[in-house]
């Protein structure tokens, strides 16, 4: 697809024809599917190919005959115990499950008191799951357990990006003075039909990049300028039975949490005046490998208010973030998530964006909020490619930065706090990218440090977003495996860099959009400034 020469606008016809063609089978997945990843799978994937694809819906869990129930305790319940949970899975037949690897999901809360917790989950690898729940508050509290993809699901996910290598993809915009078209791109050097491809890797920071090579000889590969979304390509390969599935997730004929109900299973926790809680050290002191080892629960939501278990947060509040920031820079490097908390800053008075900060068509450009009266900045930019910018509109690819060269700007003086979140825009490519990426984030990380050892580096994990994009395209069924990486790879660096995980928080408020309602939001920037300020 490109213009005549002098026609070197991007023509809304050029997207649209790349899209029809998507739509429509032209992505050529026998090509893709060529293009092996063995070299870069890890060993549980290797296992989860095993089995065989999903052909029948009812063979997987259905949540309607799945039971959980409780061990060993009846009541009366207090704050300060523990009560064990099992969780015992069945099929649509009613047949027990004999094997694990199902991604199960364990919670408590109390809606009227706004007060809740999730828990780890221990898969018996038997069909049956154990939860282990400390009683942190009082109230009448329900148990809930959701299967949120089962075990034949999470390999149709896993499957699809190994051979799709991405479910979202970006189309790169040629332009000239003489002529323009557009090509799909991949962290990939895979042709889904083009007889040729541009290597972009050197311009998207020394990330692996590639786009198709525009069939028009005036173009070359240094004319790409533009980047824009491509929905995802059809068909899949996916059996009927595993399309059934996500399309009951995607248009809401099951509760999206996919939630057992049998039975309903409620405490009523009632305090121990006798217990004296141990004090706490206060979370700006303590050390910073405990963010990394920690385990489940991490904290628990107490009227509205996330409690780490912990440490204590002293209290944030304007006048405490101010004095914190005065004179430094608040530098957020990564998607959406960290431009909303940049927009919740701004509501609340602490610093006057420069530009307009919500825009549909501008919405990924860098940010900058000031405040001159204490004298710090609050700075925001995207990471680099793949990051989808949508698919309405064409951004220019400078906007999306690596987190790499970003880091390498800080200076080796000067007060700086920066954190770091890659998460969503990952989800639609195989992990394998999410891998390499932060290998170089960690690299850079190193070098900041070295630099400039007053930095605080601040880490912000992935959370629960099972809404948005469907699940054949991102959601969270890969946020436990991002944070294991995120692990594995900092683990040299527990002791100088912080880890926000909140996992925790967002099951426990049930948070399920991309981008956390703005009361997560809130307690989020409360935890990030009760940590780094002192």
């Amino acid at each position: 697809v490109f213009t005549a020469p002098g026609k070197q606008d991007l023509k809304e016809e050029q997207y649209t024809a790349l899209q029809k063609a998507i739509w429509s089978g032209g992505w050529n997945i026998t090509k893709l599917a060529e293009y092996s990843l063995e070299q870069v799978m890890q060993a549980w994937e290797w296992d989860m190919y095993k089995d065989p694809p999903l052909i029948n819906i009812k063979a997987t869990v259905d949540e309607l005959f799945s039971k959980a129930e409780l061990l060993n305790h009846s009541g009366p319940f207090r704050v300060g115990e523990t009560v064990a949970l099992r969780v015992d899975l069945y099929d649509g037949y009613g047949r027990a499950r004999t094997r694990g690897g199902d991604d199960v999901r364990v919670w408590l809360k109390d809606d009227g008191t706004d007060s809740a917790l999730s828990t780890t989950v221990s898969d018996l690898r038997n069909g049956s799951y154990l939860a282990s729940i400390p009683l942190l508050f009082a109230g009448t509290a329900k148990v809930k357990v959701s299967v949120t993809f089962p075990r034949e699901i999470r390999r149709a996910l896993f499957y699809l990006r190994n051979v799709m290598k991405g479910m979202r993809l970006n189309v790169g915009g040629f332009v000239s003075e003489f002529a323009s078209e557009a090509t799909i791109c991949s962290p990939f050097p895979i042709s889904g039909g083009y007889p040729e491809l541009c290597n972009l890797t050197a311009l998207n920071y020394n990330l692996s990049w590639y786009c198709g090579r525009p069939i028009n000889p005036v173009l070359k590969c240094h004319h790409w300028q533009l980047i824009r979304d491509l929905e995802f390509p059809n068909p899949l390969p996916v059996t009927e039975a595993e399309k059934e599935w996500f399309d009951t997730l995607v248009f809401g004929r099951k509760h999206h949490l996919r939630l057992i109900s049998n039975p309903d299973i409620k405490l009523n926790v009632i305090a121990d005046p006798t217990k004296v809680a141990t004090p706490l050290g206060m979370c700006n002191v303590r050390p910073l490998r405990e963010t990394w080892t920690e385990p489940s629960p991490r904290g628990f939501a107490s009227h509205g208010q996330w409690i780490p278990t912990g440490c204590t947060l002293p209290h944030v509040d304007i006048s405490f973030i101010n004095n914190c920031l005065s004179g430094s820079t608040l530098f957020m490097l990564g998607d959406s998530n960290l431009r909303h908390m940049l927009e919740m800053l701004a509501q609340y008075g602490l610093c006057t964006p420069t530009a307009q900060l919500v825009g549909k068509l501008n919405w990924h450009s860098p940010q900058l909020c000031i405040n001159h009266q204490y004298k710090y900045l609050i700075r925001w930019r995207t990471h680099a490619l793949p990051f989808h910018t949508n698919a309405d509109h064409w951004a220019p690819r400078t906007n999306q930065q690596s987190l790499g060269l970003s880091i390498d700007e800080i200076p080796p003086t000067g007060k700086y706090i920066v954190l770091l979140h890659m998460y969503l825009h990952f989800t639609t490519h195989h992990y394998s990218v999410y891998i390499a990426r932060v290998r170089a984030m960690r690299d850079a990380v190193q070098r900041l440090l070295a630099r400039n050892p007053d930095a605080k580096v601040v880490i912000r994990g992935p959370h629960a977003a099972f809404k948005g994009w469907n699940p054949m395209l991102g959601g969270d069924a890969q946020a436990l495996l991002y944070l294991d990486i995120l692990k594995s790879e900092f683990r040299h660096l527990y002791d100088k860099v912080l880890l926000l995980d909140f996992w925790d928080m967002t099951v426990a408020w049930e948070s399920g959009d991309f981008h956390p309602e703005a009361k997560i939001t809130q307690q989020m920037l409360r935890v990030l400034f009760g940590y780094v300020c002192r």
